[in-house]
């Protein structure tokens, strides 16, 4: 919900009977929310709160020292609002290789700065959730194989995040979803071939099956994608789909 302002995001809410909300930080800043605003209606309404961590032009693998630096500090801003709105966790998107070739001093480099990260959370009291991204060019986190060299000896110490959209199948989710310890929650949004978000009822993954199978597992639903409209018509088709196949009442 781009263009929504706090008041429009809780209507939503409420009226779809939502339990909880994954805010970005980056439209946060961007549209200028207030902490105290959201918090005070997010209190009301009894609405739970996860952040995802600002994620655009940050890289905290690069090769330019700067770059990197201003990423780690970037997302530890995500990691202040997340204590501020009284966030279960903070959701972060893995670095990426700045030019391909040697994966393995990259991860050197991404440790580093997720270490820094976690251990700033840590003091704030928020979880760190890293989510197992698409399968782009430079990414170094695509796989659970590829998550467990990065994260070392953080593997137990944080959360995870899976999101259905970056699985290549239904059969590689179910995968990592049996693999990965700690899933923190599912990133749900569906995907016609390599273009990645789409509509729940619109792509390769049957939702009506998956949402149901899902649900026996108890674990927190997402819905993800970006809505730039003013009517909201994507999030609200999402929804109805969901109402209809019985994943939210």
């Amino acid at each position: 919900m781009w263009n929504a302002s706090v008041d429009q995001i809780i209507e939503i809410v409420n009226l779809y009977g939502i339990k909880g909300i994954e805010l970005w930080d980056q439209q946060f800043e961007t549209r200028n929310y207030q902490v105290k605003e959201y918090t005070k209606v997010a209190e009301q309404y009894g609405i739970d709160t996860i952040v995802h961590s600002k994620s655009w032009d940050l890289n905290f693998a690069s090769l330019n020292k700067s770059i990197r630096q201003a990423s780690v500090e970037e997302i530890k801003k995500s990691i202040i609002l997340a204590e501020a709105v009284r966030a279960t966790e903070v959701t972060v998107h893995p670095p990426r290789e700045t030019f391909s070739g040697n994966k393995e001093y990259y991860y050197d480099i991404a440790y580093t700065s997720l270490r820094e990260i976690y251990e700033f959370a840590r003091l704030k009291g928020v979880e760190v959730s890293l989510e197992i991204m698409e399968k782009k060019t430079n990414e170094l986190v695509t796989t659970d194989e590829e998550l467990k060299v990065m994260v070392r000896d953080l593997y137990k110490e944080m959360t995870y995040t899976i999101d259905v959209a970056h699985c290549s199948s239904e059969e590689e989710f179910w995968r990592y979803f049996n693999r990965v310890e700690n899933v923190s929650k599912i990133h749900i949004s569906n995907k016609k071939g390599k273009k990645l978000h789409t509509k729940l009822s619109e792509g390769d993954f049957n939702f009506k099956d998956l949402i149901l199978k899902l649900r026996q597992h108890k674990i927190p639903l997402v819905i993800e994608g970006y809505d730039g409209g003013n009517d909201f018509g994507v999030l609200k088709d999402n929804l109805e789909f969901m109402k209809k196949i019985g994943g939210i009442k």
